[in-house]
């Protein structure tokens, strides 16, 4: 990979890791200070369980953050195709498994007690959670087909140094 494209992705990966870290520990907790409460009539501050949710969420997009981190400097060195790799990949489909049901709960909640906060944009939260709920659907789906492809792929390169 060129060192260019290299450098340039992790610039972008170290500016995302600094957006989602503020967000998990500064404007998240905020909502817990700050007037905004979320009942629903039921005597339970929703947003008190929200709250640890998402944070919990964006330290799992963290940690994908971070495997990238790793897998790219495997690429830069030429160790992508070793079992290394693919523990870097799974921890990657581990991470967002676990966003994903978080997302899912949080869809669930929603669906069945009804939106009542509206955001600037219109959308709903159920909305928002229902779009985090497909993309790691997504993204869950896409990077066990690339775990199998790495897999395949280190098993093809053993065969040919054997071969060699």
């Amino acid at each position: 990979m060129n060192s260019f494209f290299t450098l340039l992705a992790r610039i972008g990966l170290v500016a995302a890791f600094l957006a989602v870290l503020y967000v998990q520990v500064v404007a998240l907790p905020g909502f817990l200070g700050g007037d905004l409460r979320w009942n629903r009539g039921d005597g339970v501050e929703w947003i008190a369980v929200y709250v640890p949710g998402a944070i919990i969420g964006l330290a799992c997009v963290e940690v994908v953050l971070a495997s990238a981190w790793v897998l790219l400097g495997m690429v830069r060195r030429g160790e992508l195709l070793t079992g290394r790799a693919c523990r870097w990949v799974d921890a990657i489909i581990a991470a967002t498994a676990v966003a994903t049901f978080l997302a899912a709960a949080a869809s669930g909640h929603l669906l069945t007690t009804g939106p009542t906060i509206r955001n600037s944009i219109g959308a709903d939260e159920f909305r928002i959670a229902f779009l985090l709920l497909g993309a790691g659907i997504g993204f869950g789906i896409l990077m066990l087909v690339l775990r199998r492809l790495l897999r395949r792929a280190t098993e093809l390169k053993a065969e040919m140094s054997e071969v060699i």
